[in-house]
């Protein structure tokens, strides 16, 4: 834990990748500004990631690092324009001194550029990979079931609120009117989001599944339902939606946009990726599917099935030769029913229901 006498004025939060991760992570921002409200936070991502961040009206500047594209002039034999970008990039980096750097990815790749930067006091949350030589102070990984556990901990440790941490993106207005054109060219109002994507297989739904609570949704609720994605899940989106009766917006809206149309939606169901957190973020009825991985078990808002096979959670190492049983054996009844309760829970709280 910070002393109570410390009063960072620079921040640098790193955390450069995943979607649910950045998502999860965010609530620091808000507990961050919550002890210290004159601080100037920054914060390291990726481009992906960055996109969820810029204009956020609790950091002062988001800084890009651009891997992949230093991946690919790695790749392409280009070295020379390589080492011109990262010398760029640090020097940017430097230009800079912060009064409180905390890495919260705890990877050599994180790690290093929090070594980089200038800074007073430097801290790494489970940092692993032999990153912890970077710091002054390493934080051990406190996880519970509860969504974000880890950074709602580490708020903790850094003598912030727990009482809060919120999870938020950036909102812009071009955002909100590109949302605004895409379901008026649609004719939607009212509608459920299904986000079917995510990296693994051994994380998705399968198919008949996806269709037949599609199905159970048109009947029971009388809204449509909108596919979510990446330009990536495109195809597959726009074959799922035809054979299920399903609209697919997968690569037609970037990140931000996505972001919004979940904000809106009258309730979600999704794997474990990051739109699907999304939505508990937004404070809209969510129901998780988690199988081989299950980030959280408990979460305002939302509802989560998972099975807990003996198998399970395999993460990255499926033992089951493709039958992901623990995700298979989720049927849209299951789903329907939490939904359900999700509604029951919202009346009672006062709240609007599903």
């Amino acid at each position: 834990m910070l002393p109570d006498t410390a009063n960072p004025n620079t921040i640098l939060v790193i955390r450069l990748s995943a979607i649910g991760d950045i998502v999860m992570a965010s609530g620091l921002l808000n507990s961050l500004k919550s002890r210290w409200p004159d601080a100037n936070i920054v914060w390291l991502a990726e481009p992906v990631g960055a996109t969820m961040l810029h204009g956020h009206p609790l950091l002062k500047e988001v800084l890009e690092l651009p891997r992949a594209r230093w991946k690919r002039l790695g790749k392409q034999g280009r070295l020379l324009a390589l080492f011109k970008e990262i010398k760029a990039f640090r020097r940017q980096l430097k230009a800079q001194s912060f009064d409180l750097i905390i890495d919260v990815q705890g990877l050599l790749k994180s790690g290093i550029w929090a070594w980089q930067a200038r800074g007073t006091l430097k801290i790494g949350l489970g940092s692993k990979e032999g990153s912890h030589w970077f710091f002054h102070q390493t934080l051990p990984r406190e996880n519970t079931p509860i969504i974000a556990s880890e950074y709602r901990a580490l708020a903790k440790q850094l003598g912030c609120s727990m009482s809060q941490y919120q999870m938020s993106i950036a909102r812009s207005e071009q955002t909100r009117q590109a949302v605004d054109t895409l379901l008026s060219d649609r004719g939607v109002s009212e509608y459920a989001v299904f986000c079917v994507y995510t990296t693994r297989p051994q994380k998705h739904w399968f198919e008949g599944h996806w269709m037949d609570l599609a199905e159970k949704v048109r009947k029971k609720y009388r809204i449509p339902v909108l596919i979510v994605g990446g330009p990536e899940d495109a195809e597959h989106a726009k074959d799922l939606a035809a054979c299920g009766n399903m609209l697919s917006v997968a690569g037609q809206t970037t990140l931000p946009e996505t972001a919004e149309l979940v904000r809106r939606a009258r309730f979600v169901v999704g794997v474990d990726t990051g739109v699907t957190h999304m939505g508990i973020m937004h404070n809209v009825p969510t129901v998780c599917l988690f199988g081989s991985t299950a980030p959280y078990l408990s979460a305002e808002g939302a509802e989560i099935i998972y099975l807990n096979k003996s198998c399970s959670p395999c993460k990255r190492k499926p033992s089951c030769d493709g039958e992901f049983h623990c995700m298979a054996d989720i049927s849209a009844k299951s789903v329907l029913k939490r939904l359900k309760m999700l509604r029951v829970k919202a009346n009672n709280n006062g709240k609007s229901a599903t």
